[in-house]
């Protein structure tokens, strides 16, 4: 019997059968134990759990331990102790004894939670609160693999199953499952409050986070179907390349194989991904057609990439550099058997994928030329429309604000971003040929954009010199804010181009936070794709924006702060003080005379760069409304930006098309901002000569990511004022 089993036994790495203790395709050695159901990553599901909990409370080593223990001795050689934290959270025991050992009442524990949501305790004893953030820390993330790839946690553990799968979206019913445990935990957290009497002072920040995002994700379920299965800007078919290039780590030879295995599973992701387009035209929630002609063009674009022999896939590619590269698993050579089974998964796995991309997107496009359908550009046209909107304004800026007042809010803060530009233009013009204060700003804007003294030469030499002037900037900037925070990031900063295959479509920078083990560093990437987008009279201000000491400061900050509950470190949203916090800074900027850089001292060109972002984020919040809340057409929005954005032509397009499929995101940017700003004035005028610049920031950055409403329980006059 034994043998029996050994010989059906496989290998969780290449799939193969494996009758002894190392596998001879892969050459890796198998595990001891089958994990026991349920499993979950190839690992037994509570000993998944249990280590998450561990990590999130900054227990490495019990972790290790208990993922050594399964490993080496099995269900045998695990004991209640183990399991301790599962226990405290569910409040269910694990002994004194069970007929079929400790490891089976664990994962009935595990299961009744997250599988069967039939676990309600309500938390008690001095470290109630935290089990309930621990509770939603682990309900966030245990089944979405691609999330716990980026968060780079549970490899520290040797747990790296995960990094075998791909997540499943678009999956209503999970959606539906993550609503029902927020309900589970509003219902625990009201029970709570009733017999504490409150919240205690200490947790009303932690409280007010995880209520919002409960109410969020209960909300979000009416609208199961609205967003679109796929769009130009974030569809799987193009991001998961961006999973496998960026995100999935390559650091050892059973990393290698897992990465064959996620391009294995890009058929599941598809399928799931076409059922959902079947699914939304029925309902009749169909994208604009230009969404499906782009998003089409793109996907036969990428099927004859992984059909190609040799395949040209930059997924392949990253697989075989990574393997090599002495920051990656340094197998040099890699077995034949990978390199072979992941051109083979592209061929016979991920090329057929994209076929059926292929397929569902021609067949959505007959069906909108058959009946006339997907003439709108805004959601509001959709069933339900304008209360989905409503939704995601509302999510997107974590505001009350109705789309009429951000809208009179877009209009005043164009006007007045344009009044600043013409008084700096008028005062440049006189030196300046090309400036003409009576054409207008725009006209005079788009001047300075064909002018070649503000762009980079298209070849080779011209992209290194705008990458290093980048990198330049970024140790310029990181010199120059000391006087405005005591607060930094341990976490290393890396400036690099926008991979080739990303630069289509993506804007002239962005910034990619680094992971919760700190084996990724964060990354500010350049756009070098286009060198006609790249003005040097901006490069200041996405270096503030993108890097120092805009995301790179708040985001890694917010990984690295010690005591702040993991929940509100990895939680996902609160773009308003994402992206408003980046806008701030842009505004920091100037205040340390970033843009004072004409031969005399004063703000020249420079600052028309920083007044010309400001003056898109403005315009996102009347163009975003107007498509979406007041029936504005895709045409009248692009001609609305044309008039009233420094942009060029194509990317005003860009920019439009972006915001008709992500309904409210843009107007994050801009609220965000205003709230920061507003709150700064009004400790600056409660406090006055005892304000503190540099303990604003440190409140602000020491919370994460946080709803605006709670602005001002995060920064108050208290810990805003200097020391006595």
């Amino acid at each position: 019997a034994g043998s029996a089993m050994a010989a059906a036994r496989r290998c969780r790495c290449c799939g193969l059968p494996a009758a002894q203790n190392e596998c001879e395709s892969c050459e890796l050695p198998l595990p001891l134990c089958e994990a026991e159901e349920p499993s979950l990553y190839g690992e037994p599901l509570s000993v998944v759990v249990e280590a998450l909990v561990l990590l999130s409370r900054s227990q490495l080593e019990l972790a290790k331990a208990l993922v050594l223990t399964w490993r080496t001795k099995g269900p045998v050689g695990l004991e209640q102790s183990h399991f301790e934290a599962l226990s405290e959270i569910t409040g269910a025991a694990l002994g004194p004894f069970h007929p079929r050992g400790v490891l089976y009442a664990a994962n009935e524990i595990a299961s009744d939670w997250l599988l069967q949501g039939s676990n309600s305790h309500v938390p008690e004893g001095p470290r109630a609160w935290s089990l309930l953030y621990e509770r939603h820390f682990v309900e966030s993330c245990f089944d979405d693999p691609e999330a716990l790839s980026y968060l780079g946690l549970l490899e520290r553990t040797g747990i790296r199953g995960h990094n075998r799968e791909l997540s499943r979206y678009p999956d209503p019913d999970r959606v539906r499952k993550h609503a029902a445990y927020a309900r589970s935990n509003l219902s625990l957290l009201s029970q709570m409050e009733a017999r504490d009497g409150g919240v205690p002072a200490d947790e009303e920040v932690s409280v007010g986070v995880l209520r919002w995002i409960l109410n969020d994700t209960i909300e979000a379920e009416r609208f199961v179907h609205h967003t679109y299965a796929l769009d130009q800007m974030d569809g799987a078919h193009a991001m998961l390349q961006m999973t496998l290039t960026d995100i999935t780590p390559v650091r050892c030879l059973e990393d290698g194989w897992n990465y064959v295995a996620r391009l294995r599973d890009f058929g599941g992701r598809f399928g799931r991904i076409a059922a959902e387009m079947r699914a939304q035209t029925a309902l009749g929630i169909v994208p604009p057609r230009f969404v499906l002609d782009k998003v089409l063009q793109t996907v036969r674009k990428l099927k004859a990439e992984a059909e190609a022999v040799p395949c040209e896939s930059a997924m392949l590619s990253s697989l075989k550099e990574r393997l090599v590269a002495a920051d990656g698993a340094a197998i040099a050579p890699p077995p034949q058997t990978l390199l072979d089974a992941a051109a083979d998964a592209m061929r016979s796995a991920v090329a057929p994928a994209y076929a059926v991309l292929q397929d569902v997107l021609e067949e959505t496009l007959a069906h909108v030329e058959s009946t006339g359908g997907s003439a709108h550009d805004g959601v509001g046209a959709l069933p339900d429309g304008q209360a989905y909107y409503t939704y995601c304004l509302r999510s997107q800026t974590s505001s009350e604000m109705p789309p009429a007042e951000v809208h009179a809010l877009g209009e005043q803060q164009v006007a007045a971003i344009i009044s600043e530009m013409g008084r700096v233009i008028d005062r440049l013009a006189p030196a300046d040929a090309n400036l003409d204060p009576a054409l207008g700003v725009i006209a005079n804007m788009r001047r300075l954009s064909q002018d070649p003294r503000w762009l980079y030469r298209d070849t080779e030499e011209g992209k290194g010199r705008c990458l290093q002037d980048f990198r330049d900037l970024v140790s310029l900037i990181d010199g120059a804010i000391e006087p405005m925070f005591d607060l930094r990031p341990k976490q290393p900063l890396k400036v690099q181009p926008v991979p080739k295959h990303m630069e289509e479509g993506s804007p002239a920078a962005f910034y990619m936070p680094p992971s919760l083990d700190g084996s990724r560093d964060g990354v500010f990437y350049a756009n070098l794709g286009d060198m006609g987008a790249q003005y040097k009279y901006g490069m200041r201000t996405l270096a503030a924006h993108e890097a120092i000491p805009g995301h790179h400061f708040q985001l890694a900050l917010q990984f690295e702060m010690e005591g702040l509950p993991y929940f509100r470190k990895t939680a996902e949203g609160f773009n308003a003080f994402v992206e408003g916090w980046a806008l701030y800074t842009e505004k920091l900027a100037r205040e340390l005379s970033l843009f004072a850089t004409e031969p005399d001292g004063s703000e020249g060109y420079d600052l028309l760069g920083h007044f010309g972002d400001e003056l898109l984020r403005a315009a996102r919040l009347v163009v975003d409304t107007g498509l979406h809340a007041f029936g504005w057409t895709r045409q009248r929005a692009i001609e609305y930006m044309e008039t009233h954005t420094i942009l060029a032509p194509s990317d005003v397009v860009t920019e439009v098309e972006r915001y008709c499929v992500l309904p409210g995101q843009a107007c994050s940017y801009k609220v965000g901002q205003l709230e920061i700003l507003a709150l700064r004035a009004q400790l600056q005028a409660e406090l006055a000569d005892d304000f503190d610049l540099r303990a604003f920031h440190r409140a602000l950055l020491s919370a994460g990511a946080v709803p605006v409403a709670l602005l001002k329980q995060v920064a108050t006059a208290r810990n805003c004022a200097k020391a006595a």
